[in-house]
């Protein structure tokens, strides 16, 4: 979990792929503002939560 003081300064830290992002797409922090104001964000900060998978839900179908 990464606790940032804005979603610029989120999106100026991780990597764009790490946030779904393509290499091609140049990403928009405001975008972020439809869900949670500039307000919330002077208030409380953004959080950047990661995720890693620890293990295959679906069997493996090779064998």
């Amino acid at each position: 979990m990464y606790h940032f003081n804005s979603f610029q300064e989120l999106f100026d830290v991780i990597p764009k792929e790490k946030m779904g992002y393509a290499t091609n797409e140049i990403p928009d922090p405001a975008c972020m503002e439809k869900f949670y104001s500039k307000e919330n964000q002077e208030k409380y900060g953004a959080l950047g939560i990661e995720f890693q998978q620890c293990f295959d839900i679906l069997p493996d179908k090779s064998t």
